[in-house]
């Protein structure tokens, strides 16, 4: 009898170590995947050992609500995107957007550019939405020659494929200062309007938005009780596709602020008027 209550106790501080070993080892596994760096921060062979490897912590995301067009957290792939596969080239810009720029990491939506090499990332949705109250929650850490976007957008359609339709938000960083730049485009013309913001966007998240009616588009930042600027020309007038997107400049020294550009988005929606 000694011998079986012996056995027993014996198979009970087995079965504690085994629990103890697998608690430290999940921990250990939370904390690696809390230091995150991407495959593409290489440069010449070499990592880069970025300061902040993680995603900032979220703000609260918007409760769902069934009467929204779009509503995405971001807290896994929804499948409702497609990252990307395609080169910009223009007179001021050159990006080749590669889907390994963007990826899902803490909640949140991270696109990436890299200035020596020319690459970004862009994320369109599968669906196009037409007029409504757009939105989305932005932190951005960038330097000069890069932009940081949320944006609807339609390529040319039709026999004469006269030029493409656009609602954009564009977040800058030059000379010291961040702008926003909003713009309308119908076929290629566009209206558009500079903003000096009054912050720092890589230290928040801001809410960026947009109200889209059949005669006018209202830009917002964080207050959506006033637009900061109502486009009242070029307004399209057809459905368009979600897109953010991270892009460089043409000429933009490989040097240029570190070089290293990304956006984190926590959640888009897109409701009726």
């Amino acid at each position: 009898m000694r011998a079986f209550f012996a056995f027993l106790a014996l198979t009970w501080a087995l079965m504690a170590i085994m629990l103890i070993l697998t608690i430290n080892y999940l921990n250990v596994g939370q904390q690696n995947e809390s230091i995150y760096v991407h495959e593409d921060d290489v440069i010449d062979g070499a990592p880069i050992l970025l300061e902040n490897s993680t995603t900032p912590d979220n703000p609260t995301d918007p409760p769902y609500s069934a009467s929204y067009l779009l509503y995405d957290n971001f807290s896994y792939d929804s499948g409702r995107w497609a990252k990307r596969d395609n080169t910009w080239s223009s007179s001021y810009a050159y990006t080749v957007f590669k889907p390994s720029n963007v990826w899902h990491e803490n909640g949140n939506l991270v696109l990436r550019s890299y200035v020596n090499n020319h690459t970004g990332g862009e994320y369109k949705s599968d669906d196009k939405y037409f007029y409504g109250k757009y939105r989305a929650s932005i932190k951005v850490d960038q330097t000069p020659g890069t932009y940081q976007t949320f944006y609807s957008y339609q390529w040319p359609t039709g026999i004469l494929r006269e030029g493409h339709n656009e609602i954009d938000i564009e977040i800058q960083k030059a000379d010291g200062k961040y702008t926003a730049l909003f713009s309308t485009w119908v076929k290629g013309v566009k209206s558009r309007y500079m903003y000096y913001m009054p912050f720092d966007p890589s230290e928040d998240y801001h809410t960026y938005g947009y109200d889209w009616y059949p005669d006018r588009v209202e830009f917002y930042i964080d207050d959506m009780s006033k637009p900061i600027w109502t486009s009242r020309s070029n307004v399209p007038a057809q459905p368009m596709y979600v897109y953010f997107q991270n892009w460089v400049q043409r000429d933009v020294p490989a040097d240029h602020g570190g070089g290293v550009n990304t956006e984190y988005v926590d959640w888009v929606t897109v409701e009726p008027l």
